[in-house]
């Protein structure tokens, strides 16, 4: 009889389980009954819910699942908390450098990192030299000062973003200029609009042929090379904005691949 008032008072109780381990039907000395994870030190266990409650699913519940990870290095030093899934083998993670958030991609190699002429930086000289920028508004340039964080884009060691200030006006008259890739053939034509146009940047080099070289030909052929080429861009009817890109030092945080995943269980 006992049992079967137990198992009424706490029916009602067991919908709203949390999801972990067996919960406890605990009793105080005034003889009110409550359903915890665990009794109280004044309480007494009268009876354990799922012994209550046999056949219910909802008493014998799952394991608790990993809520939070973070990636460390080789040496398990911290290199930023996960944000996100894993996007085209490159996991997002969450890092504070020199006092500012920044959002950046890393996988087993270390730092997701991009060539020069993939980072759609814009300069305004017409051989691509001098400060680098992005565009107000499109890919690294949509930060503003309100921002919590700011995405990273990574070249080497070297970490690119922008904080949102500093912008300064392009006319619809002048041209900003960006570095493209060519690839192969397509290196002898560089300056022919056909192939993109624009003008060398130093000479072809060899680069890596499954990431440069695989849709060219439909496969990774055995050696790819690449002619890295500076084009004219014409600003909007309206002109637009270009930011400063603001650096930081990834190679100073002392970080060594192969970078893993830890679960933490909170």
């Amino acid at each position: 009889m006992r049992r079967l008032m137990v198992a009424l008072s706490v029916g009602a109780a067991v919908g709203l389980l949390a999801p972990g381990a067996h919960a406890m039907v605990c009793q105080n000395k005034k003889g009110k009954i409550t359903v915890r994870k665990e009794c109280k030190k004044k309480e007494t266990e009268v009876a354990k819910v799922h012994e209550l409650f046999p056949d219910d699913p909802i008493t014998t519940l799952p394991p608790k699942e990993p809520t939070a990870g973070r990636v460390v290095d080789s040496g398990g030093q911290f290199v930023g908390a996960v944000t996100g899934t894993t996007y085209y083998g490159s996991t997002p993670v969450l890092r504070l450098i020199n006092g500012t958030a920044f959002n950046l991609y890393v996988n087993r190699q270390g730092y997701k990192s991009l060539e020069e002429d993939q980072a759609n930086f814009r300069f305004t000289t017409p051989d691509c030299s001098g400060a680098r920028n992005f565009t107000q508004g499109y890919y690294g340039g949509s930060a503003t000062p309100d921002d919590l964080a700011y995405p990273l884009t990574v070249v080497g060691n070297t970490g690119y973003y922008t904080d949102g200030t500093g912008a300064t006006s392009v006319d619809k008259s002048s041209y900003l200029y960006r570095q493209t890739s060519s690839v192969m053939g397509a290196m002898l034509g560089c300056g022919n609009p056909y192939y993109g146009g624009g003008s060398p940047v130093g000479g072809p080099r060899s680069c890596d042929p499954k990431r440069n070289c695989g849709s060219y030909y439909g496969h990774a052929p055995a050696q790819c090379f690449c002619q890295t080429c500076c084009s004219g861009l014409q600003t909007t009817s309206s002109g637009t904005s270009i930011l400063p890109a603001k650096t930081v030092d990834l190679g100073a945080l002392g970080l060594t691949p192969p970078f893993k995943i830890e679960v933490i269980d909170r």
